[in-house]
């Protein structure tokens, strides 16, 4: 699966910007990073609810 940094890429028009840009790669990388450890977080919990709900 691409990181999200990869897809927040593919939403910059071409004509717009480089999306390759030393600057804007690098804001980029940052907030994909931090998508990424929110989404990891995301499934952590989702599965101690799975868990949870079992016991129910």
């Amino acid at each position: 699966m691409n990181s999200h940094a990869e897809l927040l890429k593919l939403l910059i028009p071409p004509v717009s910007y480089e999306r390759n840009g030393l600057v804007l790669s690098a804001e980029l990388e940052a907030i994909g990073g931090a998508l990424d450890d929110f989404q990891d977080l995301v499934n952590v919990l989702q599965r101690e609810l799975e868990a949870v709900a079992k016991l129910f």
